[in-house]
């Protein structure tokens, strides 16, 4: 994982998963890999406040296929993304 240029977290909406941060965000986290997120609840505002990646609302391909090319066409979003690291 610690070559890869993001972390897929896709998550249904659910009001437990909305509570919930799951072990695989941690580890995520902790290798500095920015995170592709299909996310709501508490994981959306991690990940959206500091900066740990990007995400959309709901489950949409096309709203994560606008994510997936913001980062490939800007790789400087992704470096700014990849240099937070959470132990």
């Amino acid at each position: 994982m610690i070559n890869a240029d993001a972390a897929l977290l896709i998550l249904k909406s659910n009001p437990v998963f909305d509570m919930t941060i799951p072990a695989k965000l941690q580890t995520y986290l902790s290798c500095g890999c920015p995170v592709l997120g299909c996310v709501q609840g508490i994981c959306k505002k991690l990940i959206d406040e500091n900066k740990l990646g990007l995400t959309t609302d709901i489950i949409s391909v096309p709203e994560f296929v606008k994510v997936c090319k913001l980062l490939m066409n800007n790789r400087n979003v992704l470096k700014e993304y990849s240099q937070i690291k959470y132990y």
